[in-house]
């Protein structure tokens, strides 16, 4: 199940600086006795927050506890680096804690949890790693910055960034110094064309345009389908994916497009027919617009049956009232659908709760099957990236992890998931 309201927790002000702080300490503290920032290293000790100054480098390496028994200590450690906005250069008392940077902080946070409990877990198996954490500040030219240091460029693997707004500099780094660079969250954009060394966890729009596509001609007999049109650059590629597949098919079906404006939709009715089922494909990301959409369809469904395809990031809309998705049968794709029974049954669930003291979030998921993925074939002694992308997909607490090379895209998670929403969630298909 895909939940409709986001329980991402927010935090301003003075709460959200202790927040931080005492969440980092334990993260850091639970996977490493060790933490090196510059040229000094330190004892970060529970219960004692210590903030690096601007002077010092930000940088933050885990190296393996010396308590653990190797077996075979001349192995070298799989060097990662990651590049998270943690945005640690807000956290002061005299600076507001704005909600923009809460969010991007819980969010990198999250995925940081759930990523290094993938790997203390896999400790007992030989698992030898150190890893570099970077502070982008969700900021291009921090990015760049940090690209260049000596960590990054000797690093066998790059993880993050974790924002679309960041991504570019890391997009043309991996191509350039034909370095491996994974994006655990945001997908890829047309940037990373032709680039074998960009990695994204996440399907780009198109995939999920031609997902939706081959799902219609393999489950519905139609003649047509309509199409609302939207206006952004993604979502006219999320079309040209989806309209390609049709035309393509070996069925002949119809492409009718209509503008999303309260003109347009006036007279989509002509378009509908009271004896089958009326497919719409809803290319709009924006909730406004999707809202206008969906109140004429839910009062056209007196009288006609209609079935909706939608943006992927409708489940996760918190502003949208979903009270007008009811009637429309509406579909839609996820890269990143987590299955709660699934998810409430597994160990990683129990013993997160437990050590953090809250449920697990979206991100802590992911971060914890990208961790579990990458730290499982380390383990085996495993340092060749394109092996491991290149390895057999990967069944994991958010779905199968399964990356190939797409179209010239470079490496993408395929998988992606048809689900349909049903008394107010999104369940798969």
């Amino acid at each position: 199940m895909i939940s409709v309201q986001s329980h991402l927790q927010r935090l301003s002000g003075s709460r959200a600086i202790a927040h931080l702080l005492i969440l980092l300490v334990i993260v850091l503290v639970s996977c490493s006795p060790k933490v090196r920032d510059g040229k000094k290293q330190t004892i970060l000790e529970p219960n004692k927050p210590q903030i690096l100054k601007e002077s010092e480098s930000s940088d933050i390496d885990r190296v393996p506890a010396d308590d653990i028994p190797r077996k075979n200590p001349k192995v070298e450690p799989f060097t990662i680096s990651l590049l998270f906005a943690l945005h640690l250069d807000s956290v002061s008392a005299d600076e507001m804690y704005d909600l923009k940077r809460s969010r991007e902080t819980n969010i990198s946070l999250d995925f940081y949890q759930g990523l290094l409990f993938a790997f203390d877990s896999l400790a007992k198996d030989e698992l030898r790693l150190n890893l570099t954490v970077f502070d982008t500040k969700n900021d291009s030219n921090e990015v760049k910055k940090i690209l260049v240091k000596s960590e990054v460029l000797n690093s066998d693997l790059i993880i993050g960034p974790i924002f679309n707004d960041e991504l570019l500099p890391a997009i043309q780094f991996a191509k350039s110094k034909q370095k491996f660079v994974l994006s655990p969250l945001a997908p890829s954009t047309s940037s990373a064309y032709n680039n074998p060394y960009f990695i994204s966890a996440n399907a780009p729009i198109e995939l999920h345009g031609k997902k939706q596509a081959e799902y219609i001609l393999n489950t519905f007999d139609t003649k047509k389908v309509i199409v609302i049109t939207g206006k952004s650059i993604a979502e006219q590629r999320y079309i040209s994916a989806f309209e390609s597949m049709l035309k393509n098919s070996t069925k002949k079906i119809g492409v009718i497009k209509v503008g999303s404006a309260n003109g347009d939709l006036q007279t989509i009715d002509l378009q509908l027919k009271k004896d089958a089922k009326n497919i719409i494909f809803i290319a709009s990301s924006s909730p406004s617009t999707l809202t206008r959409v969906f109140q004429k369809l839910k009062y056209l469904t007196n009288k006609y049956e209609i079935v909706v395809f939608a943006h992927p990031l409708v489940p996760k809309m918190e502003s949208l009232n979903f009270e007008l998705l009811l009637p429309l049968n509406v579909h839609t794709t996820s890269a990143d659908y987590i299955e709660d029974d699934k998810l409430i049954e597994s160990l990683f669930y129990s013993e997160y709760r437990k050590k953090y003291k809250t449920e697990p979030s979206e991100f802590a998921v992911n971060g914890f099957d990208l961790g579990m993925l990458i730290g499982k074939s380390i383990s085996k002694n495993e340092k060749d990236i394109s092996k491991i992308i290149n390895s057999n997909p990967f069944n994991g607490l958010r779905g199968i992890i399964d990356f190939q090379q797409v179209d010239g895209w470079g490496v993408q998670n395929a998988w992606l998931q048809i689900v349909k929403f049903r008394n107010y969630k999104f369940e798969a298909e």
